[in-house]
């Protein structure tokens, strides 16, 4: 097949930049890792994974974590801070990137954001690229970039919903939404209340600190609210201004066969988060352009931790606030007429402050400051494509507590990958790359009231990666198969410590080997599977030099089995089976490892259908999550919801 190369890098932004339809969303709509060959096809330079605004729908999730199961090589994990985590690859969730509409999710001071406090229903979709991404996206994304992004409308259209939902124990969610956009103008409201005394336990769990069926605190509550408005100025530019507010509290279950466990509970949280972002056309002939963003949050967040399981007596108090700045710049420009250039800035400065009851609320401040620049060459001929990126990334720690201050470290980054159409369904691909995480100020400075012993000696961890794939489409489906392999150096891991303690070290080197199958195929009329399944094999380094030592939380097999069915035009049916196996834990108090339950849980959802007016629509819906009533542990000593019935009514018009 001939292939007209100016139509060809034409194409690339188009699919790669939404030029067009979307022009305020500089990072969220980057898709950095793709190339194009033709119009009516997409080619990736690695595993590539967009989930739609339907299939979040149909979760029913109500927070960010409830959608992690969605996403392939995905585990979510609670940890006993009673954060919920996405796991990825089994990379943990400071050696991923996430991005809500092209700002940084997570909170710098640790580098992780506990995803329950993140509300679903601004949720439009989620794009992954696994393994080391394109040096675009700066520093400490090491193993993968998860963008959420906004729900936004085509020109000329309106949408609005509301949404009820019940279950047990007190709970339930509350949300309204309006879009529209109008091709100059678009702007987005969501707000949502979510209220819950708790989750049930499996009826075959038994402990005697946990008498009742009830997860001891369990509950949470959360107001949210989130808006954004987009104006296109002129031909060349365009502006876009949002912002989020969450208020929210929670309890933490505790462990529940540990010798201390952590009573804690999160009276406070509270995160406001602000940005300005947009694009500006240079020259739209060889489309020379700058997409750019400016964040600015700020997250205050209170912990009580109780002398015991009656939560009566206060031990101490963390008080926390951190604020973080960040902007991002990513020039592209046509450099001929079979190649692109794209170049880089991202920057950030977080500041972390901590007052603990037990230090006298003496004031505590920590600081890091990041700077990452990065250009990437793209290159078309024939069937092939080709992408090279290097980077430079800094890090700097000029306030440490009461500790002292870190030389800062910087290192340099590169990727790569090149992409073959075997034929116009067909394609397969190889990528590499080396890139950086440096330690969060946490890791190597706080103590976390007590739990962990501080290492200031830390060093970076370097990752080195490399993947082969090969995509297909099929009359009724596309199917991807990819391979792929990682060498961390200086991995930090956690290590137990006499007194019920931990510490952070760095392992010598960790290897994750692996295997990922997607397939997503219409099995008849109205009737559709999609399937999930990865193989993951990582170990460290042992004395001896070989790769024997056991690591937390990297499960042999993760896997997802999705069934939907019409029965009607009205009526529809969803069932899900969601495997875990062979994954690992340390636990507090023992410097051995032990193995967590294997599990499958089996999700069942039935929703109907019907139009009230032609712009009004109705469903009616009800789900079983667990419905086999599985026992099931994220983390070693924290038992999972067993069978869980939801039921609710949304309205769109």
């Amino acid at each position: 097949m001939k292939f007209d190369n100016m139509k060809i890098i034409l194409c690339v932004f188009a699919l790669t930049y939404s030029i067009a339809a979307q022009p305020v969303d500089s990072v969220r709509t980057y898709k950095l890792e793709q190339v194009t060959v033709e119009a009516s096809r997409k080619l990736e330079s690695k595993m590539h994974i967009e989930i739609d605004h339907k299939k979040i729908e149909r979760t029913d999730a109500s927070n960010l974590s409830e959608l992690g199961k969605l996403i392939p090589s995905l585990k979510v994990r609670t940890n006993s801070r009673g954060e919920s985590l996405f796991y990825l690859r089994g990379a943990g969730e400071r050696q991923i990137a996430l991005f809500f509409d092209g700002v940084i999710l997570n909170t710098p001071w640790d580098n992780r954001i506990d995803l329950s406090m993140i509300p679903s229903d601004m949720i439009g979709d989620i794009s992954v690229t696994k393994g080391v991404p394109s040096v675009i996206y700066g520093a400490n994304s090491v193993s993968g970039v998860i963008n959420i992004n906004s729900f936004r409308l085509n020109p000329g259209k309106r949408f609005g919903k509301v949404l009820a939902q019940f279950s047990e124990n007190n709970t339930r969610r509350f949300s309204g939404s309006y879009f529209m956009n109008n091709e100059k103008l678009s702007a987005g409201f969501t707000s949502s209340y979510r209220k819950t005394d708790g989750f049930n336990l499996p009826n075959s769990y038994t402990d005697v600190n946990n008498s009742s069926s009830l997860r001891l605190n369990s509950y949470s509550r959360a107001v949210d609210l989130f808006g954004n408005v987009n104006y296109k100025y002129s031909a060349n530019g365009s502006l876009g201004l949002g912002a989020s507010f969450t208020n929210s509290e929670k309890g933490v279950p505790p462990e529940t066969d540990v010798a201390n466990p952590r009573y804690w509970q999160y009276p406070a949280f509270t995160r406001i988060m602000v940005s300005l972002n947009g694009n500006y056309f240079f020259n739209r002939l060889s489309n020379s352009k700058l997409d750019y963003t400016f964040a600015a949050t700020s997250v205050y967040s209170k912990i009580n931790q109780y002398t015991n399981a009656t939560f009566s007596e206060i031990d101490d108090v963390e008080k926390s606030n951190d604020f973080t700045a960040s902007g991002r710049f990513l020039y592209s420009g046509i450099v001929t007429e079979n190649s692109i250039i794209k170049a880089a800035l991202n920057t950030l400065t977080t500041t972390h402050e901590e007052k603990i009851l037990s230090a006298g609320y003496n004031d505590e401040l920590y600081r890091q400051n990041l700077i990452s620049v990065g250009a990437e060459y793209e290159y078309f001929i024939g069937r092939t494509a080709a992408i090279i990126g290097l980077g430079y990334d800094y890090s700097s720690t000029p306030l440490t507590g009461d500790k002292t201050p870190k030389a800062p470290v910087s290192d340099i980054s590169f990727s790569g990958g090149i992409v073959y159409s075997i034929s116009d369904l067909h394609s397969v691909y190889i990528s590499f790359g080396r890139k950086t995480r440096f330690p969060t100020l946490r890791e190597t400075f706080s103590g976390a009231l007590g739990r962990f012993v501080p290492n200031p000696q830390l060093r970076a961890e370097i990752v080195h990666s490399g993947e082969i794939g090969f995509n297909s489409l099929l009359p009724g489906g596309k199917i991807e198969l990819n391979f792929f392999l990682s060498y961390l150096k200086d991995g930090i891991v956690r290590e137990s410590l006499p007194g019920r303690q931990f510490r952070r070290v760095n392992k010598e080197q960790i290897r994750t080997a692996g295997a990922e199958l997607n397939v997503n195929y219409i099995l008849a009329d109205g009737f559709n599977a999609s399937f999930h399944l990865t193989y993951l094999n990582a170990f460290a380094k042992d004395v001896n030099g070989n790769f024997k030592d056991t690591l937390e939380y990297k499960p042999n097999f993760i896997s997802l089995l999705t069934l939907h069915y019409y029965f009607s035009k009205n009526i529809e049916t969803q069932l899900e089976f969601n495997y875990s196996s062979k994954e690992f834990a340390l636990r507090e108090g023992s410097t051995f490892f032990q193995r967590l339950p294997d599990y499958m849980l089996v999700n069942l959802r039935l929703a109907y259908n019907f139009r009230i007016f032609n712009d009004l629509r109705l469903e009616l819906f009800a789900r079983v999550n667990n419905m086999f009533d599985k026992l099931y542990f994220p983390q070693w000593g924290l038992p999972e919801a067993g069978r869980q019935i939801w039921g609710g009514v949304s309205l769109e018009f």
